[in-house]
């Protein structure tokens, strides 16, 4: 959580500021450390879940043999309290991916990203003020339909948070 929260709120807050003066640099700069921040969340997430099933290689070794395996290794996790973990995994793996969307390898992650996604909501979707919910949109809504993206579901679904906020969570209406 720490990891991805620095990331989101300080680096890549300050990549932006960079990029509106132009400064390339910069925006460089803080996206490589933002980049480091999303890598290392991800990396103790996946160790994290390995501690509950470490046969086989654990979630990297789960996450190396394919998306098939990968499936069967998220059904492991079948506890409402094992939420936040697979939620702060997703979290930092999506905003990785965010900010390295010019790099093939990383963009090739994103079906994982959205099977993580879609199995923290299937354990606990009030997670964090309906997180899981918000995260899952945002995933839909990054490709164009046209290569698989699902923006008016991701639409609804943040509808759908944002009611189940009260529209009180700023960043979904953002």
């Amino acid at each position: 959580r720490s990891y991805g929260s620095y990331g989101f709120g300080f680096l890549e807050e300050r990549m932006e500021r960079a990029a509106v003066t132009d400064d390339q640099e910069q925006v460089e700069y803080f996206r490589n450390r933002a980049s480091m921040s999303y890598a290392r969340g991800k990396e103790v997430a996946m160790q994290m879940m390995t501690i509950w099933e470490d046969e086989d290689g654990g979630a990297q070794g789960a996450y190396s043999r394919g998306i098939d395996s990968w499936k069967r290794y998220l059904a492991l996790f079948d506890d409402e309290d094992q939420a936040p973990i697979l939620f702060w995994c997703a979290y930092d793996w999506a905003r990785y991916i965010g900010v390295n969307r010019n790099q093939m390898n990383a963009v090739a992650d994103l079906e994982f990203v959205r099977e993580l996604a879609n199995r923290v909501l299937q354990l606990d979707r009030s997670y964090f003020a309906y997180a899981p919910i918000a995260l899952r949109a945002g995933i839909l809504a990054t490709l164009p339909a046209a290569v698989g993206g699902q923006p008016e579901v991701a639409k609804t679904e943040f509808e759908q948070a944002i009611a189940l906020t009260h529209r009180k969570n700023l960043m979904y209406l953002v």
